[in-house]
């Protein structure tokens, strides 16, 4: 997990997974050189990986020049509860 990209699929994705490990360098840092948009959202809910995956699909056509952080707050407490969301 982490690292811009990180996401499948076809060509250069602008969404990419992050956690509280690699939250500063994937977000903190990265925002100098693009904007960026954190979705906190567990895995498990249906209707937040819905609003992902249209996001994603809304970024698209951006090549990059926008970009979609993804956080998992159950996976990753401490930056969830700095952002001061629950799960």
């Amino acid at each position: 997990m982490g690292g811009a990209g990180a996401s499948g699929g076809g060509g250069a994705s602008a969404a990419f997974d992050t956690t509280d490990a690699s939250f500063m360098n994937d977000v903190v840092q990265a925002s100098m050189q693009a904007p960026i948009i954190v979705v906190v959202a567990p895995r498990l809910d249906k209707a937040a990986q819905d609003f992902i995956r249209m996001l994603e699909r809304e970024l698209a056509p951006y090549g990059g020049a926008l970009k979609l952080a993804r956080l998992d707050p159950d996976q990753s407490p401490m930056i969830a509860g700095q952002l001061n969301v629950a799960a």
